[in-house]
């Protein structure tokens, strides 16, 4: 099956630029990511609930923006924040699936750093 991860993201954001409001926990995204030079304006910002948060990250690490993988570890891992840890329920499968991408992540840019020596 093949997923246009381009058009998952455009329909997550949209939903978050109409929604009312939240009642439940949320956090605030940038769409265009401030590491690829997205700003701080309201324009460029939704708020998501922690799990589409959390989606939109690995959205845009599977479009091939390879730095996102440290966000969504970086939401996997911070357990000082309870509500958020609740939306995330999922996490230690999404955690085995991070090893392996981050794994394989590794081996590439190995295999490209040593290729010169062979």
């Amino acid at each position: 099956m093949l997923v246009n991860y381009q058009a998952a993201y455009d329909s997550l954001m949209d939903k978050a630029r109409w929604r009312i409001t939240l009642t439940c926990y949320s956090e605030w995204h940038h769409v265009l990511p401030s590491s690829m030079d997205g700003r701080d304006h309201p324009s460029n910002m939704v708020l998501l609930t922690a799990r589409e948060h959390y989606l939109a990250h690995l959205l845009l690490y599977r479009m091939g923006h390879t730095n996102q993988i440290f966000s969504v570890n970086a939401m996997l891992t911070d357990g000082t924040n309870k509500a958020r840890k609740e939306q995330l329920r999922w996490k230690k499968w999404v955690r085995k699936w991070i090893n392996k991408e981050t794994q394989k992540q590794h081996r590439e840019r190995n295999r490209e750093n040593c290729s010169h020596i062979w």
